[in-house]
């Protein structure tokens, strides 16, 4: 008698989509899988604007899909990308949001390891799979390793991982009692910053469709206007403001697109943070102040706004996203780390895709040191120009 597991997996459909078209005929059922996942950034309408305004050159889509009969049960959203006749597969906006991911429908994840594995090992044979930002604990990798055809399980490469502080806000019952658990001085500073911003005239409020456009430039000129002193940021720029725009418009008015905005008293933005939501899940994406304003702590009350709001709806955890920081730590009560790692599929192309890694391992080992020698400021201004 077989493995039932094997079996069923034989049951499933998987296909390659290869077509943007065919993504958008996708989009209520794997929304609904996102949706299902907590997966913020997993969403259809996420994915899809990356792809439309930030794919890299020369990549082409190779998302994969799986099928139960009519229901969606898995969607892998991949692109591929060739270099030095290695082709390469990584999970689409990787570079840009943390815990992007494989979806499945919870209970069949070995299934659709089997039916994943299979499309991709027959139709896109990939000489290297990149996990990058992914939840330290996913077992992706490992089950398309166990699942490949052959029986040969991949070389997997553990290169990377970064904090990932996180808020449980399940682990409260109220914005209130949350703050009752941080220490007395947090506590006193954030009442007394947020009394001494309304005292002051500033107010916080929650963008709406209608205000969209106007916001989102006031986030793009607060979020660059911080890192202008650090050499520029490499997440905000047009293409990614269009993105976020698109995005945006879909999901504001269900609550699952979040910008919040701090005015000053003539209504001019301080402070933006931007966080996207999926069922009970909220993720942090990005924020910037006005440095001016920077007395009062301007970004660290927005996003206790942003907490407080979340607990009014009920949300479960609030991710901070990857990478530590002083303001993150003061919020966070937890750590769920991210990670990257690379699948190297076994076989003849096995020492070819190994050689790959090369370059880029040595561009890493040089970044450290171009960074101590040429300074953050410099180093970052040469990064945001090459886009490495």
């Amino acid at each position: 008698m077989g493995d039932p597991t094997v079996d069923r997996a034989e049951c499933l459909a998987a296909v390659v989509i290869e077509d943007g078209a065919q993504l958008d005929a996708l989009a209520p059922a794997w929304d609904r899988l996102a949706e299902d996942a907590g997966s913020p950034f997993g969403a259809p309408t996420w994915v899809r604007a990356w792809w439309r305004h930030l794919a890299p050159r020369g990549a082409r889509l190779a998302v994969v899909a799986v099928h139960d009969a009519d229901e969606l049960v898995g969607l892998a959203p991949f692109y591929a990308s060739r270099r030095l006749g290695v082709t390469v597969l990584r999970l689409i906006s990787a570079d840009l949001a943390s815990r992007v991911d494989i979806l499945a429908r919870p209970g069949r994840e070995l299934e659709v390891a089997g039916a994943l594995a299979g499309a991709l090992a027959a139709e896109l044979r990939p000489d290297v799979l990149r996990w990058e930002g992914v939840d330290a604990s996913t077992r992706w990798p490992q089950r398309l390793s166990h699942a490949w055809p052959g029986g040969r399980a991949h070389r997997l490469s553990h290169e990377l991982a970064r904090p990932g502080p996180v808020l449980e806000l399940a682990a409260h019952s109220s914005y209130e009692e949350w703050l009752a658990a941080k220490s007395r001085h947090f506590r006193r500073r954030l009442r007394q910053g947020r009394r001494a911003l309304e005292r002051d005239g500033a107010s916080f409020r929650l963008a709406v469709r209608a205000s969209l456009d106007r916001d989102l430039g006031s986030f793009g000129r607060l979020h660059s206007a911080r890192w202008q002193g650090r050499g520029g940021s490499l997440a905000v720029n047009a293409e990614t403001m269009a993105m976020l725009r698109e995005v945006g418009e879909e999901l504001i008015e269900s609550g699952r697109f979040r910008l919040w905005m701090l005015d000053g008293p003539g209504g001019e933005p301080v402070s933006a943070e931007l966080l996207l939501a999926a069922r009970g899940e909220v993720a942090s994406w990005n924020g910037g102040f006005d440095a001016d304003w920077g007395k009062y702590s301007p970004g660290i009350a927005t996003l206790a706004v942003a907490i407080e709001d979340a607990y009014e709806r009920g949300d479960r955890r609030l991710d901070l996203g990857g990478g530590a920081a002083e303001y993150k730590d003061r919020l966070a009560d937890g750590d769920s780390p991210v990670a990257w790692q690379t699948s190297f599929p076994r076989g003849a192309r096995y020492p070819l895709a190994r050689l790959w890694r090369l370059p880029e391992q040595t561009a890493r080992r040089f970044s450290g040191s171009a960074k101590s020698l040429l300074g953050p400021v410099a180093y970052n201004r040469i990064r945001r120009t090459l886009r490495v």
